[in-house]
Protein backbone atom coordinates (compact mmCIF):
# COMPACT_ATOMS: atom_id res chain seq x y z
CA UNK A 1 0.00 0.00 0.00
CA UNK A 2 1.07 3.58 -0.70
CA UNK A 3 1.26 5.82 2.37
CA UNK A 4 -2.13 7.38 3.21
CA UNK A 5 -1.79 9.80 6.12
CA UNK A 6 -2.40 13.46 6.89
CA UNK A 7 0.19 15.77 5.35
CA UNK A 8 1.15 12.86 3.15
CA UNK A 9 4.01 14.52 1.26
CA UNK A 10 5.71 15.88 4.37
CA UNK A 11 5.39 12.65 6.33
CA UNK A 12 6.65 10.58 3.42
CA UNK A 13 9.76 12.78 3.37
CA UNK A 14 10.29 12.21 7.10
CA UNK A 15 9.78 8.44 6.83
CA UNK A 16 12.17 8.31 3.87
CA UNK A 17 14.84 10.10 5.92
CA UNK A 18 14.53 7.48 8.64
CA UNK A 19 14.74 4.65 6.13
CA UNK A 20 17.81 6.11 4.46
CA UNK A 21 19.70 6.85 7.69
CA UNK A 22 19.45 3.73 9.88
CA UNK A 23 22.72 4.51 11.69
CA UNK A 24 21.89 8.18 12.31
CA UNK A 25 18.64 7.49 14.17
CA UNK A 26 20.34 5.51 16.93
CA UNK A 27 20.59 6.99 20.40
CA UNK A 28 21.68 5.44 23.71
CA UNK A 29 19.01 3.16 25.15
CA UNK A 30 17.63 4.52 28.42
CA UNK A 31 15.49 2.98 31.11
CA UNK A 32 12.78 4.70 33.13
CA UNK A 33 13.72 4.19 36.80
CA UNK A 34 10.12 4.06 38.01
CA UNK A 35 8.53 1.77 35.42
CA UNK A 36 11.72 0.09 34.14
CA UNK A 37 10.41 0.58 30.62
CA UNK A 38 13.18 1.05 28.07
CA UNK A 39 13.18 4.03 25.73
CA UNK A 40 14.16 2.43 22.41
CA UNK A 41 17.50 3.37 20.86
CA UNK A 42 15.76 3.69 17.47
CA UNK A 43 12.43 5.50 17.57
CA UNK A 44 9.75 6.44 15.11
CA UNK A 45 10.12 10.09 14.11
CA UNK A 46 7.63 12.80 14.95
CA UNK A 47 4.99 12.86 12.20
CA UNK A 48 3.01 15.96 11.28
CA UNK A 49 -0.76 16.27 11.70
CA UNK A 50 -2.94 18.89 10.03
CA UNK A 51 -1.97 22.29 11.33
CA UNK A 52 -3.58 25.61 12.23
CA UNK A 53 -2.64 28.48 9.95
CA UNK A 54 -2.36 32.18 10.52
CA UNK A 55 -1.78 32.36 14.26
CA UNK A 56 1.21 32.08 16.58
CA UNK A 57 3.78 29.48 15.59
CA UNK A 58 5.80 28.15 18.53
CA UNK A 59 9.04 26.41 17.58
CA UNK A 60 10.82 23.90 19.79
CA UNK A 61 13.88 21.73 19.20
CA UNK A 62 12.78 18.09 18.99
CA UNK A 63 10.12 15.80 20.46
CA UNK A 64 10.98 14.35 23.86
CA UNK A 65 9.98 10.84 24.83
CA UNK A 66 9.32 9.60 28.35
CA UNK A 67 7.26 6.79 29.80
CA UNK A 68 5.39 9.18 32.10
CA UNK A 69 4.55 11.49 29.20
CA UNK A 70 3.27 8.65 27.02
CA UNK A 71 1.13 7.28 29.87
CA UNK A 72 -0.40 10.68 30.54
CA UNK A 73 -1.33 11.25 26.90
CA UNK A 74 -2.84 7.76 26.62
CA UNK A 75 -4.89 8.47 29.75
CA UNK A 76 -6.09 11.78 28.29
CA UNK A 77 -7.10 10.04 25.06
CA UNK A 78 -9.59 7.95 27.03
CA UNK A 79 -11.18 11.11 28.48
CA UNK A 80 -12.01 12.67 25.11
CA UNK A 81 -15.73 13.17 24.26
CA UNK A 82 -15.19 10.31 21.83
CA UNK A 83 -12.56 8.20 23.65
CA UNK A 84 -9.53 7.32 21.54
CA UNK A 85 -8.06 3.83 21.82
CA UNK A 86 -4.60 3.07 20.46
CA UNK A 87 -3.92 -0.35 19.05
CA UNK A 88 -0.15 -0.08 18.63
CA UNK A 89 0.91 2.62 21.10
CA UNK A 90 0.72 1.19 24.63
CA UNK A 91 3.83 2.60 26.33
CA UNK A 92 7.18 4.22 25.57
CA UNK A 93 8.56 0.97 24.13
CA UNK A 94 5.88 1.10 21.41
CA UNK A 95 7.81 3.93 19.71
CA UNK A 96 10.57 1.58 18.57
CA UNK A 97 11.28 1.97 14.84
CA UNK A 98 10.08 -1.04 12.89
CA UNK A 99 12.48 -3.17 10.82
CA UNK A 100 12.20 -3.11 7.04
CA UNK A 101 10.41 -6.45 6.79
CA UNK A 102 7.65 -5.09 9.03
CA UNK A 103 7.39 -1.78 7.15
CA UNK A 104 7.49 -2.75 3.50
CA UNK A 105 5.50 -5.22 1.45
CA UNK A 106 7.45 -7.74 -0.61
CA UNK A 107 6.04 -6.54 -3.93
CA UNK A 108 7.34 -4.55 -6.85
CA UNK A 109 7.44 -0.83 -6.14
CA UNK A 110 4.72 1.22 -7.83
CA UNK A 111 6.19 4.09 -9.88
CA UNK A 112 9.37 3.82 -7.85
CA UNK A 113 7.47 4.35 -4.58
CA UNK A 114 7.70 2.02 -1.63
CA UNK A 115 4.74 -0.21 -0.91
CA UNK A 116 4.12 -0.16 2.83
CA UNK A 117 2.35 -2.76 4.89
CA UNK A 118 -1.14 -1.96 6.11
CA UNK A 119 0.07 -2.30 9.70
CA UNK A 120 2.85 0.25 9.19
CA UNK A 121 0.44 2.80 7.72
CA UNK A 122 -1.91 2.27 10.67
CA UNK A 123 0.99 2.81 13.07
CA UNK A 124 1.91 6.07 11.32
CA UNK A 125 -1.69 7.25 11.62
CA UNK A 126 -1.67 6.38 15.31
CA UNK A 127 1.48 8.46 15.79
CA UNK A 128 -0.30 11.42 14.18
CA UNK A 129 -3.39 10.89 16.36
CA UNK A 130 -1.13 10.65 19.41
CA UNK A 131 0.32 14.10 18.64
CA UNK A 132 -3.20 15.52 18.22
CA UNK A 133 -4.17 14.27 21.67
CA UNK A 134 -0.94 15.67 23.11
CA UNK A 135 -1.59 19.14 21.68
CA UNK A 136 -5.17 19.23 22.88
CA UNK A 137 -4.80 17.58 26.30
CA UNK A 138 -1.16 17.46 27.46
CA UNK A 139 -1.26 20.65 29.51
CA UNK A 140 2.13 20.10 31.12
CA UNK A 141 3.65 21.33 27.86
CA UNK A 142 0.91 22.97 25.78
CA UNK A 143 -1.12 24.87 28.42
CA UNK A 144 1.11 27.96 28.20
CA UNK A 145 0.73 28.04 24.41
CA UNK A 146 -3.06 28.11 24.72
CA UNK A 147 -2.81 30.78 27.41
CA UNK A 148 -0.67 33.01 25.18
CA UNK A 149 -2.99 32.50 22.21
CA UNK A 150 -5.99 33.46 24.37
CA UNK A 151 -4.25 36.63 25.53
CA UNK A 152 -3.21 37.70 22.02
CA UNK A 153 -6.25 36.71 19.94
CA UNK A 154 -9.01 36.03 22.48
CA UNK A 155 -8.94 32.45 21.16
CA UNK A 156 -6.89 29.70 22.78
CA UNK A 157 -6.68 27.75 19.51
CA UNK A 158 -4.91 30.25 17.25
CA UNK A 159 -1.52 28.63 17.59
CA UNK A 160 0.59 25.84 16.16
CA UNK A 161 3.72 24.10 17.39
CA UNK A 162 6.49 22.39 15.48
CA UNK A 163 9.96 21.13 16.31
CA UNK A 164 12.96 21.83 14.07
CA UNK A 165 13.92 18.14 14.21
CA UNK A 166 11.83 14.96 14.28
CA UNK A 167 14.28 12.81 16.26
CA UNK A 168 12.83 11.70 19.60
CA UNK A 169 15.10 12.03 22.62
CA UNK A 170 15.05 13.75 26.01
CA UNK A 171 18.79 14.47 25.73
CA UNK A 172 19.89 17.57 23.85
CA UNK A 173 23.42 16.14 23.75
CA UNK A 174 22.13 13.04 21.95
CA UNK A 175 20.40 15.24 19.38
CA UNK A 176 23.51 17.36 18.84
CA UNK A 177 25.52 14.19 18.13
CA UNK A 178 22.81 12.89 15.82
CA UNK A 179 22.83 16.05 13.65
CA UNK A 180 26.55 16.78 14.23
CA UNK A 181 25.79 20.26 15.53
CA UNK A 182 28.84 22.55 15.40
CA UNK A 183 29.39 26.24 16.04
CA UNK A 184 31.97 28.36 14.24
CA UNK A 185 33.20 31.00 16.68
CA UNK A 186 35.06 34.27 16.26
CA UNK A 187 36.02 36.49 19.19
CA UNK A 188 33.73 34.47 21.49
CA UNK A 189 30.75 35.05 19.22
CA UNK A 190 28.91 32.53 17.03
CA UNK A 191 29.51 33.21 13.35
CA UNK A 192 27.67 30.21 11.92
CA UNK A 193 26.15 26.85 12.78
CA UNK A 194 26.66 23.68 10.72
CA UNK A 195 24.80 20.35 10.64
CA UNK A 196 25.33 17.03 8.92
CA UNK A 197 23.13 16.01 5.99
CA UNK A 198 20.66 14.23 8.27
CA UNK A 199 20.22 17.41 10.29
CA UNK A 200 20.04 19.62 7.19
CA UNK A 201 17.37 17.44 5.61
CA UNK A 202 15.18 17.61 8.72
CA UNK A 203 15.65 21.36 8.96
CA UNK A 204 14.71 21.84 5.29
CA UNK A 205 11.41 20.04 5.92
CA UNK A 206 10.75 22.22 8.99
CA UNK A 207 11.50 25.43 7.08
CA UNK A 208 9.02 24.34 4.44
CA UNK A 209 6.47 23.69 7.18
CA UNK A 210 6.94 27.19 8.60
CA UNK A 211 6.10 28.65 5.19
CA UNK A 212 3.02 26.44 4.84
CA UNK A 213 1.67 27.45 8.26
CA UNK A 214 1.80 31.15 7.31
CA UNK A 215 2.10 32.40 10.90
CA UNK A 216 1.33 35.94 12.01
CA UNK A 217 4.22 35.70 14.47
CA UNK A 218 6.85 33.10 15.40
CA UNK A 219 8.04 32.36 18.94
CA UNK A 220 11.20 30.25 19.19
CA UNK A 221 11.11 28.79 22.70
CA UNK A 222 14.44 26.98 22.91
CA UNK A 223 18.00 28.31 23.13
CA UNK A 224 19.53 25.81 20.70
CA UNK A 225 16.70 26.28 18.18
CA UNK A 226 17.31 30.03 18.41
CA UNK A 227 21.00 29.58 17.60
CA UNK A 228 20.19 27.37 14.62
CA UNK A 229 17.63 29.79 13.20
CA UNK A 230 19.94 32.78 13.74
CA UNK A 231 23.18 31.25 12.50
CA UNK A 232 22.54 28.17 10.34
CA UNK A 233 24.40 28.45 7.01
CA UNK A 234 24.94 32.13 7.78
CA UNK A 235 27.21 32.70 4.77
CA UNK A 236 24.42 31.76 2.36
CA UNK A 237 21.66 33.36 4.46
CA UNK A 238 19.57 30.22 4.31
CA UNK A 239 17.28 31.69 6.97
CA UNK A 240 16.99 35.43 6.45
CA UNK A 241 16.69 37.27 9.76
CA UNK A 242 16.25 41.03 9.72
CA UNK A 243 17.08 42.97 12.90
CA UNK A 244 17.24 46.43 11.31
CA UNK A 245 14.18 47.64 13.26
CA UNK A 246 14.91 45.77 16.49
CA UNK A 247 15.59 48.94 18.49
CA UNK A 248 12.25 50.38 17.37
CA UNK A 249 10.06 47.25 17.41
CA UNK A 250 11.75 45.06 20.05
CA UNK A 251 11.81 41.92 17.88
CA UNK A 252 13.42 40.49 14.75
CA UNK A 253 11.70 39.60 11.49
CA UNK A 254 12.18 36.52 9.33
CA UNK A 255 11.61 36.43 5.59
CA UNK A 256 8.93 33.95 4.54
CA UNK A 257 7.00 33.56 1.30
CA UNK A 258 4.16 35.68 2.74
CA UNK A 259 6.44 38.53 3.84
CA UNK A 260 8.69 39.50 6.75
CA UNK A 261 7.13 37.99 9.86
CA UNK A 262 7.88 39.00 13.48
CA UNK A 263 10.01 36.39 15.24
CA UNK A 264 10.77 36.39 18.98
CA UNK A 265 13.45 34.33 20.69
CA UNK A 266 12.83 33.21 24.25
CA UNK A 267 13.62 30.41 26.66
CA UNK A 268 11.45 27.37 27.32
CA UNK A 269 7.82 27.85 28.30
CA UNK A 270 7.59 24.70 30.42
CA UNK A 271 9.82 22.55 32.61
CA UNK A 272 12.42 23.44 35.20
CA UNK A 273 13.97 26.19 33.08
CA UNK A 274 10.67 27.78 32.07
CA UNK A 275 10.10 31.53 32.04
CA UNK A 276 9.08 33.05 35.36
CA UNK A 277 5.60 34.59 35.55
CA UNK A 278 6.68 38.19 34.97
CA UNK A 279 8.86 37.24 31.99
CA UNK A 280 5.93 35.28 30.57
CA UNK A 281 3.68 38.31 31.05
CA UNK A 282 6.18 40.48 29.17
CA UNK A 283 6.42 37.89 26.36
CA UNK A 284 2.62 37.90 25.94
CA UNK A 285 2.69 41.69 25.64
CA UNK A 286 5.51 41.55 23.06
CA UNK A 287 3.68 38.97 20.94
CA UNK A 288 0.46 41.00 21.02
CA UNK A 289 2.39 44.10 19.98
CA UNK A 290 4.11 42.17 17.21
CA UNK A 291 0.83 41.09 15.60
CA UNK A 292 -0.65 44.57 15.99
CA UNK A 293 -3.37 43.62 18.45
Amino acid sequence: MVMEVENKEINEQIIRLWEENPDKIKCPEKKNKKSKKKIPNKCFPLLISEFNKGGILFIGLNPSLSDDGVKKILEEAKKLPVPKEFRFIKDVESFEWWPEEKRERKVKKSNGKRQYTEEFIKMCNELIDFEKVAKSRYNKYFKKLKEISKYVFGDENKWEHIDLFFYRTTSQDDLKKCINYKEKMSKSKIQSVSLNEFGKDQLEISLGLIDMIEPKVIVVANALSSKIIMYYDAANKKIKIDDSNFEKEGFHRVELSNGKIPILFTSMLSGQRALDLESLRRLKWQIKKAVGK
